[in-house]
């Protein structure tokens, strides 16, 4: 089972079918579905959209299709003492490829 188990949704992996967005987390691409894949690498240290993930999030943003960021907080310090780039972090620079690239 996966977080949308009884929810009447249907995943999808590609932006061209989806509705919206619903950001969870930055590690994997399409959660749930038959084609999830890994980011590829790591958002939290990096903070930077690369690859696979920049790819499907243009896509999106020139639709305009919106995202649901569920943890808004940008940056969390890590028991080192080092910052780690969170979901909202994300989700605002994917505000930033919508203004960029919609239509």
């Amino acid at each position: 089972e996966n977080f949308a188990t009884g929810l009447d949704l249907r995943l999808v992996s590609e932006a061209d079918e989806a509705e919206f967005i619903l950001l969870k987390g930055t590690e994997i691409i399409g959660m749930g579905t038959e084609s999830q894949k890994p980011v590829g690498y790591d958002f939290s240290r990096t903070g930077k959209i690369e690859g696979a993930l920049r790819d499907i999030l243009i896509s999106a943003a020139r639709k305009s299709i919106p995202m649901h960021c569920l943890n808004p907080d940008r940056v969390a310090v890590q028991p080192d003492g080092s910052l780690a780039y969170m979901p909202g972090s994300l989700a605002a620079l994917y505000e930033d490829l919508v203004a960029q690239h919609s239509k």
